[in-house]
């Protein structure tokens, strides 16, 4: 057998938003209609729309639901079949690419700001740049070369975008026998 059932993880997608929910809830329960299934969402017969709408307090919590659409429970269930029919293919395709729904504190919980990989050390980043063994040395020793040149400005760039801040302009200078200054000219450089 294939198929999302048999085959990779389901998609789960955490909620702050009361109308978000409501909305996927109706995502959810249309997908039998939208794949030509059945005409209507109640005549598909294996989602859990018929304990939403038969107030079965078995299998499904269908209270939350129903309480975000009215306090009154003839109320909510009317309602909740009036939710149901609505069509409203933008917003389908918002929940489907969604993540997630809510404020971007409860982004963060959901989903904290991936771990910055390492940064590459200086000498990775100079040998990356793609000078011999021999130019390294030279470059190494603080050779003044103008044929090294382009090699130090592609350092001093680099070793800037892998986050060797204006405070590590000193150590990056360092490392290839260069001034605080000429490393901000590299920075700077055409080269």
């Amino acid at each position: 057998r294939s198929g999302h059932v048999f085959e990779g993880r389901y998609k789960a997608t955490p909620v702050q938003d009361e109308r978000y929910l409501l909305s996927l809830i109706r995502y959810i329960h249309r997908n039998p209609v939208r794949a030509k299934m059945c005409e209507r969402v109640d005549a598909y017969r294996w989602s859990s729309d018929h304990f939403y709408r038969h107030h079965e307090l078995d299998f499904v919590r269908i209270d939350l639901l129903l309480g975000i659409l009215a306090n009154d429970q003839k109320v909510a269930l009317q309602e909740y079949s009036r939710l149901m029919e609505i069509v409203d293919e933008e917003q389908e395709k918002q929940i489907k690419e969604a993540d997630y729904s809510g404020s971007e504190a409860f982004a963060m919980v959901v989903e904290p700001r991936k771990a910055v990989p390492p940064r590459k050390s200086l000498d990775e980043i100079l040998l990356g740049t793609g000078l011999s063994i021999e130019e390294y040395e030279q470059v190494k020793a603080g050779s003044r070369k103008h044929s090294l040149q382009c090699f130090k400005a592609a350092y001093a760039q680099e070793a800037s975008k892998q986050g060797y801040s204006m405070r590590s302009m000193r150590e990056i200078g360092i490392h290839i026998g260069l001034t605080d200054s000429a490393v901000n000219k590299y920075m700077g450089s055409g080269y």
